[in-house]
This record gives structure tokens, C-alpha cells and sequence, in this order.
């Protein structure tokens, strides 16, 4: 049998060997196995959604590179794998400030404007804008605190006196 990777059995949850050989899927744990078509584009994105949100990104980022072996401009696999080096669920993280590491010029983000199709362009663009302004939001909080310090000090001085 000669394997080439692994993705997420749908019955255990153990990992899928691809047999090239006789073109399955075979899981090594439960024994059951899966003709290719099983693994159809539909069932790629499914399997892909579910480790997205089982926080999996290493089973989703397989299944996306398969989705974009088939189609480099796959919007959703794009999309996926931008989700994926980031460790994110969903896009919902770019609201929740803390929890955001990812700059405008992150490698898969560039990645996905490059090779999306042009109808999808302006949704990488917007989450690109979206994150440079996250940025400056940023900026402008510290400059904000630091005044706030700045303030601070003065402020003691003058109770110090009272």
C-alpha cells in the first residue's frame, strides 16, 4: 500500500491512509474503507467545515489542498486555509480584538487575493482593509493609554498636595 497523506475518518475519527494502489481510503483504526468518490468535493468541504470547527486545522488544511489540487481558485478553500494558519473558526475572530495576530500582509491572505478568482477579489481586499484598520485601532488605543499614564502622574501630584 503506498500512502501518500491523511484526513479525518468519518466514522472514528481516526486517520484515513489513501491507498493508491487500489484508489481507497482506508481507516487504520476502525478498518473501514472509502472509494474516492466518497471523498467528492461536497464531502471534502463538509469533512473540512467539521475541522474547522473541531479546531482540527491540520485535517482542514488537508482538505483544503485538496479542494485546490482539483481548483487553485476555490473560493471556500481559499477562504479555509487563511483560517487555518490563523487558527480561527471563523471570520467572526477579526471582531474580538484581543484574539487577533494576524496582519494585513499575512502569507495566506496574499496567498488567497493572488489565486481567487476576480468576482472574489473584493472579499479578500475587505478582510485585508478590515485588518489594516484593526491595526490602527490598535495604534491609536496605545497612544490613548500612554496619554492616559502621562496624565496620571500629575494628577497624583496635585492629590499628593491636597
Amino acid at each position: 500500500m503506498t500512502v501518500l497523506k491523511s484526513n479525518l475518518c468519518p466514522t472514528c475519527g481516526g486517520l484515513l491512509d489513501i491507498d493508491l494502489d487500489k484508489q481507497m481510503y482506508v481507516c487504520k483504526f476502525c478498518g473501514v474503507s472509502f472509494d474516492y468518490e466518497y471523498f467528492r468535493e461536497e464531502n471534502v468541504k463538509e469533512v473540512a467545515s467539521k475541522a474547522i470547527d473541531r479546531e482540527e486545522y491540520g485535517s482542514a488544511k488537508d482538505a483544503y489542498d485538496f479542494m485546490l489540487a482539483k481548483d487553485p481558485h476555490d473560493f471556500e478553500a481559499l477562504r479555509g486555509l487563511f483560517l487555518c494558519e490563523n487558527e480561527w473558526t471563523g471570520m467572526d475572530k477579526m471582531f474580538e480584538d484581543s484574539d487577533v495576530h494576524v496582519s494585513a500582509d499575512d502569507p495566506a491572505l496574499q496567498n488567497a487575493i493572488e489565486n481567487c478568482r476576480p468576482e472574489h477579489r473584493p472579499y479578500f481586499e475587505k478582510v485585508r482593509e478590515a485588518l489594516n484598520e484593526l491595526s490602527h485601532y490598535r495604534d491609536l488605543t496605545a497612544e490613548a493609554k500612554s496619554i492616559d499614564k502621562k496624565k496620571e502622574t500629575p494628577i497624583k501630584k496635585l492629590s499628593d498636595l491636597e
